[in-house]
This record gives C-alpha cells, sequence and structure tokens, in this order.
C-alpha cells in the first residue's frame, strides 16, 4: 500500500530574505555612490621633436594639398565640398602620400593624413 504523505508548511525564514535580497541591493548602492562601475579612458599622444623632423625629412615624404578657411563666406561651402571630395577619395584609395592641410588662421594648420 502507497501511503500518502502530509504537506509540510513552508519555512519563511526572515533573516535568509534579507541576506538573498537587501544585502546585494546595499552592495550596489554603495559600488553606485563610490563610482565603481564608472570606466575611464585615454589616449596615447606624443609628439615628436622638431629636430626629429628636420633629421628624417618628414616634411618631404608627403605631398598636401592645402585648404584655407579664411572668413571667406561665399567661397567656403564650396571649398568644403571639395575638401570632402578629396579626404573621401584619399580613404577610398588608401593614400598614405597625398594629405590634406586644413588651415583656419595665420597660426592654426590642421593636418590630416591616412596611415
Amino acid at each position: 500500500m502507497i501511503e500518502k504523505r502530509e504537506k509540510r508548511k513552508k519555512i519563511f525564514y526572515v533573516p535568509g530574505m534579507i541576506s538573498l535580497v537587501l544585502i546585494p541591493l546595499f552592495c550596489l548602492y554603495h559600488f553606485y555612490k563610490v563610482e565603481a562601475f564608472k570606466t575611464y579612458g585615454a589616449l596615447d599622444f606624443s609628439l615628436p621633436d622638431k629636430e626629429d623632423f628636420e633629421k628624417y625629412k618628414v616634411g618631404n615624404l608627403r605631398k598636401y594639398k592645402t585648404f584655407n578657411f579664411n572668413n571667406q563666406k561665399s567661397k567656403e561651402e564650396q571649398k568644403l565640398k571639395e575638401l570632402r571630395l578629396f579626404a573621401r577619395d584619399l580613404v577610398k584609395h588608401y593614400d598614405s602620400i597625398n594629405g590634406i592641410k586644413i588651415q583656419f588662421g595665420p597660426k592654426t594648420e590642421y593636418v590630416l593624413l591616412l596611415m
């Protein structure tokens, strides 16, 4: 004969529930307050000395096309379109010999190269 089992009453252990639910929540709150989940990033940036440029003749290795943007609003849009097309062409053909120099004034100059 098969005996019937009696159903047991479920045990509800309060301290166990506190340790399962509240302690992880407190830990997450603490980590959030001390910014433990924040990630930091950096870029490695270095510049060689001017003597190295002259020694290895770096200035003569590439051919640059210069674009001047000097407060001439009527021609700036046309120059910007030409700059975009030239930059696309550099990227499209993986051209590492030619480059672009962008000048916004007498003392500012930016160089676009494809490496």
